[in-house]
């Protein structure tokens, strides 16, 4: 997120570099986009943006500007999937490789509700990834289906924005703030909907770039791995 935070920031005007510095951060250093930015310095950027901006829904900004390759890939294989489900077990199989200090359930009883937590303690989850998890889940999974289902229910524990217009633009649908969890929720129906864009073999083809690098994770040093998540979790 930051690369997208920097390259925001500097479309309205900001200068990044002396934003992020003030969060102690400096930008000229981040050599790659693989390296683990303690979450501890996560939030004082976002606090010191927020701050300087006067917008604390400026993380919903950014959503233009993120690049991700292994986001991009996870997404084009969820809109080749062949049904919603296959689109779900896409999601909850890979989305640890794009973010892995983020847990995700899938609920269809009812509705088709998905959660983002913690995998360790969801009160203290930058409210920041939910809220851009729930844009990227609201932007690209509306679009699925052949009928274009919105969201028709958002739950976020973070506290009440005073930039509660942008919010109610993002979403376009009843949000609760200051909630027990967070979750988005749609219409059950959606799950028997057809995925017109579907593309099995492109899907398998994303799907295996995708498993590689899982396996590539996987088989990395102790040492890497006790490192990469405790880096997620300070």
């Amino acid at each position: 997120w930051i690369y997208a935070l920097h390259r925001c920031l500097i479309e309205d005007g900001y200068d990044a570099d002396a934003l992020m510095l003030k969060a102690d951060f400096d930008f000229t250093k981040l050599t790659s986009s693989t390296l683990q930015i303690p979450r501890y310095l996560v939030s004082k950027i976002w606090g010191v943006v927020e701050q300087e901006t006067k917008d604390d829904a400026y993380c919903l900004k950014i959503l233009p500007h993120i690049t991700d390759p292994f986001l991009n890939a996870l997404i084009t294989s969820t809109q080749a999937s062949g049904s919603i489900k296959q689109a779900l077990d896409l999601l909850l199989k890979y989305y640890r490789i794009v973010h892995t200090g983020l847990s995700i359930e899938v609920d269809t009883t009812d509705f088709l509700t998905i959660k983002i937590g913690s995998p360790c303690d969801s009160s203290k989850i930058r409210s920041q990834d939910v809220d851009l998890a729930f844009s990227l889940i609201a932007k690209y999974g509306s679009t699925l289906p052949s009928n274009q289902t919105h969201p028709v229910l958002i739950h976020l524990m973070r506290s009440f924005p005073k930039n509660i217009e942008a919010y109610q633009a993002n979403f376009s649908c009843p949000i609760v703030f200051e909630a027990k969890e967070n979750l988005i929720r749609f219409p059950k129906a959606v799950l028997m909907e057809e995925i017109p864009s579907a593309n099995p073999g492109l899907s398998h083809h994303v799907e295996k770039y995708l498993s590689d690098h899982m396996k590539d994770d996987t088989t990395s040093s102790i040492e890497e791995t006790v490192v990469k998540q405790l880096t997620d979790l300070l």
